[in-house]
């Protein structure tokens, strides 16, 4: 399975494999929740509702604290994605699948 980042419209595209999501929450996890509190709204409620900070959040983090190759390229993905999105109400991270699958 993979995981996808949406608008509030169900608009987006695949961010990572399962395994790349789990690898990317736990590079957020060893961050501080208070340098980067958008990011950490995202992985651990699974939305954030100000893309441009959650945006802001990421770049600031891929600075600060590289990840490995693989991490990068899904916070890269997200950034990409957000950069499309900044006047977005919403921010999901989904499974793909919705109630009636």
């Amino acid at each position: 399975m993979s995981q996808y980042v949406l608008n509030q419209d169900q608009e987006g595209v695949q961010v990572a494999s399962n395994l790349g999501w789990s690898d990317f929450c736990d590079w957020v996890k060893d961050l501080d929740q208070e340098d980067y509190p958008s990011l950490h709204h995202l992985v651990e409620y699974g939305y954030d509702n100000d893309p441009e900070d959650l945006r802001d959040d990421i770049e600031d983090a891929l600075e600060e604290h590289a990840p490995d190759p693989d991490v990068a390229s899904t916070a890269e993905g997200l950034v990409d994605f957000l950069d499309t999105q900044l006047d977005a109400e919403i921010i999901i991270i989904s499974n793909g699948m919705t109630g009636g699958e």
